[in-house]
């Protein structure tokens, strides 16, 4: 049967229902899409969050691995210095000796690969030092130099570019204070000759513990494609590993240093492979890439979940609709078939029924109108047939 020739009942029914249809999948569309959106924008601030915090927690450890050395070296010499200090004086020995004793004995120790131990006074000048042309040279121009006048104990973190050097690199230094020759102990290195020293067993427990999703997990590599911290395979090389695609995504990460890659996986013991998501961030102290990587899936089952329930509330509310705008529909051309019914009848010559008018709606209107119709051709019906009879007679 042809559209046109169905009832308009129908016709309206399909008319709504494709109208509530349309509707109801737009609405559903752009809640999937917007869930896609929020779970991708959630997804992104979750791990890079966590990418934060795994920098950090290794920064912290380098930070604790330096200060904890520098500071046992800077105790150690202020230890010795008040030892030299009195046993010397008490047996005899000149000021002047005692200090260039201590002065053979800092400079002759080496801190890292090119650290050393200098002292400068609450001037600023330099009383022992490596290189003999600085010493008795006033430095308090420099920054960190006036820091350690101000302080006179503690630690220091600063920039420093020796003569030559292209760059400036991160330097640090402890500092204790003598206070009868005003002698403020520096134990000074860059940061990065203390790379030998990171044990990643200090922190490995606190980053391992960063689950995001249900199988995620964080690791840190090498520049060399070395795993130095994972939660089954440390040790192992994974510069030449492949993913299903055949693609080198190691080798990726080491060439970006920083960002993000998204790459086909399967854990071991796992059937299938699924979308993983890695986000990586490089610490060039230690020449480390710390990464975070989860299954897409994983981190974005609550949006999904969400989204389809939104499906299936769509889905009910379509089911639900449908009867009542078929009951609506029904009721609004009972009316309709009335007036049908009774066009009917008058086809036929019957024009005793009478109608019912329920309503003072639009269709009440009709229907009282076109009572009043029926009765006026029935005025003139009646009229004609008395005529007749008088014409007849």
């Amino acid at each position: 049967m042809r559209f046109r020739d169905l009832k308009l009942k129908f016709k309206m029914l399909i008319l709504l229902g494709v109208l509530i249809f349309i509707f109801l999948s737009a609405i559903t569309m752009t809640n999937h899409y917007l869930s896609i959106k929020i779970a991708e924008r959630a997804s992104a601030d979750q791990l890079e969050n966590i990418i934060t915090s795994l920098e950090t927690s290794v920064n912290i450890g380098i930070s604790s691995t330096v200060i904890n050395y520098l500071r046992s070296a800077a105790k150690n010499s202020l230890m010795v210095t008040r030892s030299y200090y009195s046993s010397l004086l008490n047996r005899g020995i000149n000021e002047r000796e005692i200090k260039n004793r201590l002065k053979n004995i800092f400079l002759s120790q080496k801190i890292g690969k090119s650290g050393y131990i200098y002292v400068v006074n609450s001037k600023g000048v330099l009383k022992i030092h490596p290189k003999k042309a600085l010493v008795n040279v006033d430095i308090s121009r420099y920054g960190f130099i006036k820091k350690q006048i101000k302080m006179k104990h503690g630690y220091i973190e600063y920039k420093w570019k020796n003569p030559g050097e292209k760059n400036a690199r991160d330097k640090v230094l402890y500092m204790e204070y003598f206070k009868p020759w005003d002698w403020i102990i520096s134990v000074s290195a860059y940061k990065e000759d203390f790379n030998k020293f990171l044990n990643i067993m200090d922190f490995r427990k606190s980053i391992l513990n960063i689950k995001p999703g249900q199988t995620g997990y964080p690791f840190i590599i090498n520049t060399k494609g070395v795993l130095i911290l994972h939660p089954k395979q440390e040790g192992k090389n994974f510069y030449n590993i492949k993913d299903a695609k055949g693609k080198y995504f190691i080798r990726d990460m080491i060439n970006k240093r920083n960002g993000k890659i998204i790459y086909p996986w399967k854990n071991p013991g796992e059937k299938l492979f699924r979308e993983k998501v890695v986000y990586f961030r490089y610490i060039p102290l230690l020449k480390w890439i710390v990464a975070v990587g989860v299954y897409i899936d994983e981190i974005n089952a609550p949006y999904i979940n969400a989204r389809n329930m939104s499906i299936l509330l769509a889905l009910l509310v379509f089911v639900i609709i449908i009867p009542i705008v078929f009951i609506t529909i029904s009721s609004i051309m009972r009316p309709f078939r009335g007036i049908l019914e009774k066009i009917n009848l008058m086809a036929e010559g019957d024009l005793t029924k009478e109608f019912f008018i329920r309503s003072n709606d639009d269709i009440g209107i009709l229907t009282k109108a076109f009572r009043d119709f029926v009765n006026k051709i029935k005025v003139i019906i009646i009229s004609l047939k008395q005529n007749s009879v008088e014409v007849k007679q």
